[in-house]
C-alpha cells in the first residue's frame, strides 16, 4: 500500500473526544474483510499476528478500543503476565511492526482490489477503517494544492513553509515575502494561497502586526485558496481561526474546522489550530480532545506537546504541564518557544531560579525576540527583581521603535516592571485588536488585579460551555458541504 493515510471516517468521533462504536452498517463488512484478510498465506502462517489483529479489530467494533494500551495487549493477546513492564519488554511494539508489514503488503498484493481496508497507524494500536473509493477520492483532493505545476512557485512554497517552522517575528515576515513571490508567479497556486493564509495567522500570534490586520490579510488569502481548491484543509483550518478571534463566532469556527478534519482526520495542523483556538477561547474540552489527537497521531510534534502543557497551565495542573514542556525541550533543545514555555510554567510555579534559567536558554537562541523579552520581564518581575525586569522592558521598546511590537507583550512586561498604567493601556490596546493571547491573561496575576477586569477573547465562558454541550455528542462531518 503506497500511502501511509488512511482516513479514519470523521462520523467515528465525537466532540467529547471518546470514539464511539463503528455504525453497525460497517460490522460486517469489516468483519468479512478482517476474514480474508487471516485466510491469505502471510496471516494462515502467523497465528500470533492473526490473533494479534482480530483483537483489536474487535475491540475496535465493541467500541473498546480506548483500551487498547500496550500493556493490556501484552496479557490479553501475548499471554503475559500481571508483572508485564512494556519498558522493558517490546513484544507489542515489535509485534505491532510487524503487523503493519504484512497488512501493507497484503493490501500490495492479494487485497490490491479489497474495497475495505484496514491498517494500524504508526504510534497506535487502534485500527481504522475506510472504503477504498473514498480513500482514492479523498487522496486526490488531499494531494491537488501542493501539485505544482510552475517550478519557481514551488521553490518559493517550499521556502515560505520552511521559514515558517521557526516561529519567530523575522521569519514569519520572510515566509510572508515568499508565499507572495510563489503568488507572483503562479496566481492560481491555491497551495501558495492557503500557505500565505497560515503566514499571515502566525504573523497574529507572534505580534509582527496588529492582530487584527493580520487576520483579515489571512481571511482573504483563505478564501483566495478556497476559491482555487474548495477543500483546502489548510484553508478552511485557518477561516476556523479568523473567525474564533476577528469575528469573533466559536460556532462558526468550529463548523470549518470540523469541516476541515472531514476532509482529512489525520491533519495534524489543523488539529492544532482548531485545539489552540479552542483553548483561547475559553473551549477547553475541545482543546483537549484534539491535543490529545494531535500527540497520539504525532508524538514528537512540539506544537502538540505546547498546547497539551498550556492547556494544563491555565488548568493548574503544573506538575501534568511541566511533563508536557519538558519533553517538548527535550526532543527540541533549541526551540526558543518550548523554553520559554517552560519559563513561564516555573515563573508560575515560584521556581525563580529555574525560570531564570530556562528564559536566559530561550534569549541566548532569540535574543531580539520580543516574545522573550517580555517573558523575561515577567520572570524577573515575578521573582521580585525589578531593576532586571525593568531592563527587559527597555529592550522590549527598544525593539517597538524598529518592529511592530504586539500591545500585551508590552502589557506584560509593564505590568511586571513597575507601569502599571502603561500596562493597562497596552492592555486596551491589545483588546482592541483582537489579539489572540488575552486567553492567557489568568496567567498573569499583576495584569488581573486592579477594578477593570479582562474581556474574554471569545464567547463568555458560560455561554461557551452551553456551546460545547450543544455539539458535545455531535460527530464531525462525514463529507464536506459546498464551500
Amino acid at each position: 500500500m503506497s500511502q501511509a493515510i488512511i482516513v479514519q471516517p470523521a462520523s467515528w468521533t465525537t466532540a467529547s473526544g471518546r470514539i464511539p462504536p463503528v455504525g453497525a452498517s460497517m460490522h460486517e463488512p469489516v468483519r468479512r474483510q478482517l476474514r480474508k484478510i487471516l485466510s491469505s498465506q502471510p496471516f494462515v502462517r502467523s497465528p500470533r499476528l492473526s490473533r494479534f489483529l482480530t483483537f483489536i479489530v474487535e475491540q475496535k467494533l465493541a467500541g473498546e478500543d480506548h483500551k487498547l494500551k500496550e500493556y493490556m495487549l501484552g496479557i490479553e493477546v501475548f499471554n503475559r503476565h500481571d508483572t508485564f513492564d512494556p519498558r522493558i519488554d517490546s513484544i507489542v511494539r515489535v509485534e505491532a511492526r510487524r503487523l503493519r508489514v504484512k497488512l501493507e503488503r497484503y493490501y500490495e498484493t492479494e487485497g490490491r482490489d479489497d474495497s475495505v481496508v484496514i491498517i494500524i497507524h504508526k504510534g497506535s494500536y487502534v485500527p481504522s477503517f475506510a472504503n477504498r473509493p473514498d480513500i482514492e477520492r479523498l487522496q486526490a483532493g488531499l494531494d491537488a494544492p501542493y501539485q505544482e505545476s510552475n517550478p519557481r512557485a514551488f521553490a518559493f512554497c517550499a521556502k515560505g513553509r520552511l521559514h515558517l517552522e521557526a516561529w519567530t517575528a523575522s521569519s514569519i515576515r520572510e515566509s510572508i515575502e515568499c508565499f507572495g513571490q510563489a503568488i507572483a508567479e503562479d496566481p492560481e497556486s491555491a497551495g501558495a494561497h492557503a500557505g500565505l493564509a497560515t503566514a499571515w495567522a502566525l504573523s497574529a500570534f507572534a505580534g509582527t502586526m496588529p492582530a487584527s490586520d493580520a487576520f483579515e490579510n489571512a481571511r482573504h488569502s483563505a478564501n483566495a485558496a478556497l476559491q482555487r481548491h474548495a477543500n483546502s484543509v489548510e484553508a478552511l483550518s485557518i477561516e476556523g481561526v479568523v473567525n474564533a478571534f476577528l469575528d469573533p463566532d466559536w460556532s462558526v469556527a468550529d463548523s470549518r474546522f470540523r469541516r476541515a478534519l472531514a476532509i482529512n482526520p489525520s491533519d495534524c495542523p489543523a488539529r492544532l489550530w482548531y485545539g489552540a483556538s479552542a483553548l483561547l477561547t475559553g473551549h477547553s474540552n475541545d482543546a483537549r480532545r484534539e491535543a490529545l489527537r494531535v500527540r497520539n497521531t504525532a508524538p514528537t510534534s512540539l506544537a502538540g506537546h505546547l498546547l497539551s502543557g498550556l492547556i494544563r497551565h491555565l488548568a493548574g495542573e503544573k506538575s501534568e504541564a511541566l511533563e508536557h514542556y519538558r519533553l517538548a525541550v527535550e526532543l527540541y533543545p533549541n526551540s526558543w518557544t518550548a523554553h520559554l514555555a517552560m519559563a513561564l510554567l516555573l515563573a508560575t510555579d515560584e521556581k525563580p531560579e529555574e525560570a531564570r534559567a530556562s528564559i536566559t536558554r530561550a534569549a541566548e537562541i532569540e535574543p531580539r525576540e520580543p516574545m522573550v523579552l517580555a517573558a523575561r520581564a515577567y520572570v524577573e518581575g515575578s521573582a521580585g527583581r525589578a531593576e532586571e525586569a525593568r531592563r527587559a522592558l527597555e529592550q522590549l521598546r527598544e525593539a517597538a521603535g524598529q518592529q511592530h511590537v504586539a500591545p500585551l507583550a508590552l502589557a506584560v512586561a509593564q505590568a511586571y516592571a513597575g507601569d502599571a498604567d502603561e500596562a493597562r493601556q497596552a492592555l486596551e490596546q491589545a483588546r482592541a485588536s483582537r489579539t489572540p493571547w488575552l486567553g492567557l491573561l489568568p496567567l498573569f496575576a499583576a495584569l488581573s488585579e486592579g477594578p477593570a477586569e479582562a474581556e474574554p477573547a471569545g464567547p463568555q465562558m458560560e455561554e461557551a460551555a452551553q456551546a460545547e454541550a450543544q455539539h458535545a455528542e455531535s460527530p464531525e462531518p462525514e463529507t464536506p458541504s459546498e464551500n
